[in-house]
């Protein structure tokens, strides 16, 4: 299967809004994560090792929106994630996971995305109490 019909197929079973990002390739799913909250989770595709590898990750806000104290929670919070991690991208927080297409099933692409969208969510409303990704 390849990336787009993998990504396509996970979020129809959330179901949520798909969009294609031409400049980037990047497919961007809108997921509602509470009856008044959405979190955007982008998802492309790389190759490693001869592997194509798929990359979901969700932005929670601009770094430096956050204090020192903020940031190292994120650290802290990482051992605790069942999956994906916190990371700086592009000067941004982010939670990111990344999973080989060809050894992944669409149903583990549904639990992550799930996942990293509650978690970043969460997280944006704990630390800057807005609804903004």
């Amino acid at each position: 299967m390849d990336f787009e019909t993998f990504v396509k197929k996970a979020a129809a079973l959330i179901p949520c809004a798909v969009r294609h990002e031409p400049e980037n390739e990047e497919l961007h799913l809108s997921l509602k994560v509470k009856e008044d909250r959405k979190q955007i989770v982008r998802a492309y595709q790389f190759e490693e090792s001869g592997k194509v590898m798929v990359r979901f990750y969700t932005v929670i806000g601009k770094a430096d929106a956050f204090s020192e104290k903020q940031l190292l929670s994120l650290l802290e919070l990482n051992f605790s994630l069942l999956q994906g991690a916190f990371a700086l991208y592009a000067g941004e927080i982010i939670i990111t996971e990344t999973i080989p297409l060809e050894e992944s099933r669409v149903g583990d692409a549904v639990q992550i995305l799930h996942y990293i969208a509650q978690m970043a969510d969460s997280y944006e409303k704990m630390t800057l109490g807005l609804d903004k990704n």
